[in-house]
């Protein structure tokens, strides 16, 4: 079978490679095939805990205990040694977001749900394994006093071997399965997307080679009294099925077969010898998932790439919350880490990345959860029955200490060459531009600060008095200012971009006329607008009572809460109101605001605030300690400047409210900026330039992947 398996993945990649995104078509036949395999798992791992536990006696129920637990903290121990060494090894990157620390009290109250069964069928609904088990174990104890069971145990029995026969049913047609798993990864993945990740994806495979080839296999021979190459030839067979299917329940039946040739071997002729092996795989099934464990190693990664700091307390507890969340199933694993993105106030976008790089990371973390089940399986086995040899130290410490060395050295190693590998971050804005499609079909000029206006533009100013000139004029006129990133503001080239720019190409063409971008000052926008300079005014301007009373705005398009942003060691004193209350003195740069500033000396009484005139460039921090502005503006000015952070006042002040203002009397033209408005926010975060300038997500590229197909022959 595993040569068949072989075959299989080897023609899938050739497929998915010779037709591109069309090979997707595949991608159902996979998926039906791991369902059927998954379906299965919780019959399994239910009738066989509560039929192990409930044959056995009270005193060999304990005495699997006794043998159990040291091999799994030590099998835990290794795992989390080899992942926090190579986490040292991903390179750190500017700190761009800087949020409160979290409340570990209410974190453990979340892990709680996953693995106390107060319902076991919501448990059973929402996937939470670690619940389910315990609720087995419990009962399983429970059962083993009640005198009258066999027929229950009868009936467990039947279920966890029919679920055995299911999967072997099932596997028979892995070959196929296979083929269309790999045709549909090898055929959609998007290469360019993986440059920000190789070094983290180079961990992952390197940390897993260590673990399954050398690690688990050498501290078996030396427990076992086996040989390293007898021990991996035996696991040839789990190890190969499970890395082509990316399902380490398939691994089972094999684990099953190798820990009982070696029971065999070592002369344990006990008639309950399969079902304590049978027993102690079920619990090793939920709790030996080492591969599920590396996502603390893409918590870490994903921290660093979204430019999060973590504080020490969060180093510190991260691999306890990552060791309770994590057990069960490998699906389990995007529960935990949705889990831990809300506990350390990560990127929104932290899950979706996890499910993207599954794609790869998969193959090296149920490979190694299969090695930890051979692992896991033989030692506890062999130790129940007093089989293992004396430990011999000096070869030991020999295997251990190499990998600690080889460890060090691939740590040190990547975080070398990282400026050979990885690209030197840069601020993501100044590379964005708007979409060629709509520049395309919009005529548009931009003027910048003292630039003189052309004959033609001069002469439409000249004699457009009312906003409903625009049609008939064919023009529309915007008031820009440049420096409110991303909302508008020059890019690298040049161009003036940003989400509000992106919306004025969009409001002129629906009304089919050409675009003049004229500069503003924040102090004359008022004036501007009042004496008709300009038709509308974008710029992530707020909405503010002062400014409805003398003009008119668009409904509000974006909500955004305020955020300090300045230096990264004097930010991280700032992350709460609590925090700046401990400064003495606390200097805070501000624009211009009278009733912002009425706000903040309400709010922040201890603070002094310096006016600052703008943002374009930026402040003076030997005068201050911070800059208020918006949430995703700070986040803006930090990314585009390294050792500059921001950090959220969250709770602190009502949301700001975005909109576009318009003079008084812009009645149609409010209508149509509204309706655009409106289509929008029905988008939600489907919004494509939402995506783009906020959430800074690519643009889709309607463009076919590469493939022979398509490229060479010319079929498409």
């Amino acid at each position: 079978l595993p040569v068949k398996v072989m075959i299989g993945a080897f023609l899938g990649m050739a497929t998915g490679i010779f037709m591109g995104d069309y090979a997707s078509v595949f991608q159902p036949i996979g998926s039906i095939y791991i369902m059927l395999l998954e379906a299965a798992v919780y019959p399994y791992i239910i009738s066989a805990l509560l039929h192990g536990l409930g044959t056995l006696s009270s005193k060999r129920a304990l005495l699997l205990f006794r043998s159990a637990w040291p091999f799994f903290l030590l099998a835990w121990g290794i795992t989390f040694m080899v992942l926090i060494i190579f986490a040292s090894a991903i390179p750190p990157t500017p700190i761009i977001t800087i949020n409160p620390p979290s409340s570990i009290l209410s974190n453990i109250s979340s892990v709680l749900q996953l693995i106390i069964p107060e319902n076991i069928f919501t448990a059973l609904t929402k996937n939470y394994v670690p619940a389910v088990t315990i609720f087995c174990l419990l009962y399983g104890i429970a059962m083993q006093a009640i005198p009258e069971k066999s027929k229950i145990l009868d009936i467990l029995d039947i279920i966890r071997t029919t679920s055995l026969n299911f999967w072997k049913w099932v596997v028979k047609f892995v070959p196929y399965a296979v083929f269309a798993l790999f045709a549909s990864a090898a055929g959609t993945i998007k290469i360019a997307n993986l440059t920000d990740i190789f070094i983290y994806l180079v961990l992952v495979w390197i940390a897993a080679c260590l673990l399954i080839f050398w690690l688990f296999p050498s501290i078996i021979a030396n427990l076992a009294g086996l040989k390293h190459g007898e021990i991996l030839r035996e696991m040839r067979d789990a190890l190969t099925i499970t890395i082509v299917t990316t399902l380490s329940v398939v691994a089972l039946p094999y684990i099953t077969e190798i820990t009982r040739r070696v029971a065999i071997a070592k002369r344990i002729d006990d008639p309950d010898r399969d079902e304590i092996i049978q027993t102690n795989l079920s619990i090793t099934y939920v709790l030996g998932q080492m591969g599920n464990y590396f996502v603390y190693l893409f918590i870490i990664f994903a921290a660093r790439y979204y430019h999060h700091a973590l504080t020490i307390g969060e180093h510190i507890t991260l691999p306890g919350f990552t060791l309770l969340s994590c057990m069960g199933s490998p699906t389990a694993t995007v529960n935990a880490v949705s889990f831990l993105q809300q506990w350390l106030h990560l990127s929104p976008d932290t899950t979706s990345l996890y499910i993207e790089l599954m794609t790869i990371t998969r193959y090296p973390q149920v490979t190694v959860t299969a090695a930890a089940f051979a692992f896991l399986s033989i030692l506890v086995t062999l130790n129940y029955y007093g089989k293992l040899v004396k430990l011999r130290w000096p070869r030991m410490l020999a295997h251990l200490g190499g990998a600690i060395v080889l460890l060090l050295l691939c740590s040190w190693g990547i975080r070398a060459i990282k400026t050979y590998i990885s690209p030197a971050t840069s601020n993501p804005y100044l590379s964005y531009t708007l979409p060629q499609k709509l520049t395309d079909q919009v005529e548009a000029k931009t003027y910048h600060n003292g630039e003189k206006l052309s004959e033609r533009d001069k002469t439409l100013l000249s004699k457009r008095l009312f906003p409903s000139d625009i049609l008939s004029a064919g023009a529309l006129i915007v008031g820009y200012n440049a420096g409110v990133m991303p909302f508008s503001y020059f890019n690298k080239k040049g161009q003036l971009v940003g989400l509000d720019i992106e919306f004025a190409y969009e409001l002129a063409q629906a009304l089919n006329v050409r675009l003049i971008f004229l500069p503003f000052k924040w102090k004359s926008l008022l004036h501007d607008l009042e004496n008709n300079r300009f038709d509308i005014a974008v710029s992530g301007i707020y909405i503010t009572p002062g400014r409805l009373e003398k003009i008119s705005s668009s409904l509000p398009y974006f909500v955004c809460s305020l955020a300090l942003f300045g230096p990264t060691n004097e930010v991280k004193k700032m992350s709460s109101q609590k925090e700046i209350s401990k400064i003495e003195k606390p200097h805070i740069g501000i624009y211009d605001d009278p009733a912002l500033i009425k706000k903040l000396k309400k709010t922040f009484p201890n603070a002094k605030f310096v006016v600052v005139p703008s943002y374009i460039k930026l402040p003076d921090f030997s005068r201050i300690n911070a800059a208020l502005w918006t949430e995703i503006q700070a986040r803006a000015i930090a990314a585009s400047h390294p050792g500059i952070s921001a950090v959220a006042l969250k709770n602190t002040f009502h949301p700001f409210l975005f909109g576009y203002l318009m003079p008084k009397a812009s009645y149609d033209l409010r209508h149509w900026v509204n309706y655009l408005i409106n289509l929008h926010l029905k988008e939600g975060d489907s919004y494509p330039a939402y995506r783009y300038w906020i959430l800074l997500k690519p643009r889709k590229n309607k463009k076919p992947r590469w493939s022979v197909m398509h490229n060479v022959l010319g079929w498409t």
